[in-house]
């Protein structure tokens, strides 16, 4: 049953086909979803419960891969089209319109990893890689050469 839809008046009085209460149907859908106890005689808590269903419902239907930059927000999807992309609305298949575009990459933050492959940790460098922070004891620095002589004016 397609509650995200549904207003909260047919919600709470409408009956299915089959004769089931459309808000029994509903309260089951919510609690395996988000388990917990419920009020259903409290109007505020249904319409709240409704809203936090229909938001969750529409988050897992519009999953998308790919992530605009900010400054690329609400930009059409071709030129001359009506349709304006941002990442509310932004699909895989409208990114990938996006990306067949001279230089398209440069509108994502984010992309998927060709072949799904984890993606890199470079923040930390390899194990050989001396830290810039350890001197070595040879190391002098500037103007602590014993045969340099102060400078006599």
């Amino acid at each position: 049953m397609d509650f995200k839809n549904m207003d909260i008046a047919t919600l709470t009085r409408g009956v299915s086909g089959k004769g089931e209460r459309y808000l029994e149907v509903f309260l089951k859908a919510y609690t395996a979803i988000f388990p917990g106890p419920l009020n259903p005689q409290c109007p505020r808590c249904l319409n709240q419960y409704l809203q936090q269903y229909k938001n969750y419902i529409t988050t897992m239907e519009t999953t998308c891969r790919y992530r605009l930059h900010e400054c690329y927000e609400n930009i059409p999807l071709q030129e001359g089209s009506d349709i304006l992309i941002n990442n509310q609305n932004l699909t895989d298949a409208y990114a990938l319109i996006l990306l067949n575009q001279p230089n398209g990459v440069r509108y994502f933050a984010e992309m998927p990893q060709p072949g799904n492959a984890p993606v890199a940790d470079n923040t930390n460098p390899p194990a050989d890689m001396p830290h810039p922070a350890h001197v070595n004891e040879d190391t002098q620095l500037l103007g602590e050469s014993e045969d340099l002589e102060p400078n006599q004016p």
